[in-house]
């Protein structure tokens, strides 16, 4: 979403809001890091563990909307980007509180993660890559649209290339259902 949200906004939204498309972008920053605090906690949640939910639900409750206060004195783009800050923060402390639970560190957390982020990271190149050369002078439907298909069909390469065990097995699940 971040490396398409100016064409997102202008087609989505209008020309008129073209000026969202910077908070868009830094907002979108933060959601890949934080959907990793969102595959620990039922981990925390299984092992009977409220008081760790509650302190990691605290420490986001607390964190969180100071950082952004703190950045309202920049503006909206301030107030964005302290979030993200914040967010990075609240996900790192929360991360490590939770981990420890099962003896785990952020090494062992991001070689998980590591074939998808990698897939992400050059799908992201890709797609400003295709907006700096191949979508110059297309409307802003044909160009999100061919941005986004691009980055989908690089996205998917890199899976299969990098995590083809779980692509492999997504694929099979999806054709069992149809």
């Amino acid at each position: 979403m971040s490396a398409v949200a100016d064409d997102f906004v202008d087609v989505v939204l209008g020309p008129a809001w073209h000026d969202a498309a910077m908070v868009l972008q830094i907002v979108a920053l933060g959601v890949p890091y934080r959907a990793l605090a969102l595959f620990v906690q039922p981990l925390v949640d299984g092992l009977g563990r409220p008081g760790i939910g509650l302190k990691n639900t605290l420490t986001t409750t607390l964190s969180v909307p100071a950082a952004a206060v703190a950045g309202l004195y920049w503006g909206l783009i301030g107030l964005c980007i302290a979030s993200l800050f914040g967010v990075v923060l609240t996900v790192t402390i929360n991360l490590k509180r939770s981990l420890s639970l099962v003896d785990a560190g952020y090494r062992q957390l991001l070689s998980a993660f590591f074939p998808s982020m990698l897939a992400a990271a050059i799908m992201y190149a890709a797609v400003l890559g295709a907006k700096a050369t191949l979508v110059n002078g297309m409307s802003p439907l044909w160009r999100l649209f061919t941005i986004v298909l691009v980055g989908a069909l690089v996205y998917g390469v890199m899976t299969v290339s990098f995590n083809r065990q779980p692509a492999t097995h997504c694929l099979q699940l999806i054709r069992a259902a149809i």
